[in-house]
């Protein structure tokens, strides 16, 4: 009886000091009151769902709520979201790229400043920066970025300036994270990843034998990789100008 109290009380809806219009007009413009607290309590105690498609949302939006009272538990939390949406993409990547090498959730290394950038060499380059995934299959490269950001209250709402606003941060930052790493790709021959000193996979796929290779040595002539992306159909071969960046 207690756990059936307390989660009535953690999602009631109360409109007693609104009125009738000022509920119409908050609905209209995005604010849906029912949206984080979707049960109708009466005053003898009955209770109603009007919908159930409201429970997922309320339960997430009230918890999340909840969660950020503590600093500790909710970087908890969003490193657990995180880690969940890389462990899917990579599933979900796995199953239509078989045979395909996979690095997920790694650091690698990048200039650091403008005399590192003189030097070209990744050995001593300082600076350390994480990539989502970098999938290698025969010669092609494919990068991910994952983004476990929520979308603002307004824009869950439907408004379509602030979600334009959100997707438009979301997708950049995303844009910006893959394209960083195919630039050191390109300037480089291949990544200087942490832990594994340099790493030829992005770079010489078919003739690296194994699909946990690497070495220390940097390789002449690496056959440069190609990109698909939205724009290159079919996939272009760098360095050249591709006008797109493979991200999500």
């Amino acid at each position: 009886m207690w756990n059936v109290r307390a989660v009535v009380e953690r999602f009631p809806l109360d409109l007693g000091t609104a009125d009738p219009a000022e509920v119409i007009d908050a609905f209209t413009t995005g604010k849906n009151p029912m949206r984080a607290r979707p049960l109708i309590v009466s005053t003898s105690g009955r209770l109603m769902l009007p919908h159930p498609a409201l429970n997922v949302i309320a339960v997430r939006e009230n918890l999340e709520e909840h969660l950020k009272t503590s600093q500790s538990v909710w970087d908890q939390y969003s490193k657990h979201r995180g880690d969940l949406l890389e462990s899917r993409t990579h599933d979900a990547l796995n199953r239509v790229l078989p045979g395909a090498r996979f690095r997920d959730a790694f650091e690698y290394y990048l200039p650091a400043n403008a005399q590192e950038a003189e030097t070209a060499d990744p050995a001593k380059y300082t600076k350390r920066v994480e990539g989502d995934h970098l999938i290698v299959l025969d010669d092609v490269a494919i990068i991910v970025e994952d983004k476990a950001v929520a979308l603002s209250t307004l824009a869950r709402g439907g408004k379509t300036t602030r979600l334009r606003t959100d997707l438009t941060r979301i997708i950049t930052k995303a844009a910006e994270q893959s394209g960083r790493m195919r630039d050191a790709i390109q300037r480089d021959g291949g990544l200087r990843i942490e832990d594994e000193d340099w790493s030829i996979s992005a770079i010489s796929a078919r003739s690296t034998p194994s699909p946990s290779a690497s070495t220390t040595s940097r390789p002449s002539s690496p056959r440069p990789p190609r990109w698909y992306g939205p724009a290159c159909s079919p996939p272009t071969t760098f360095p050249g100008q591709c006008p797109c960046t493979t991200s999500s």
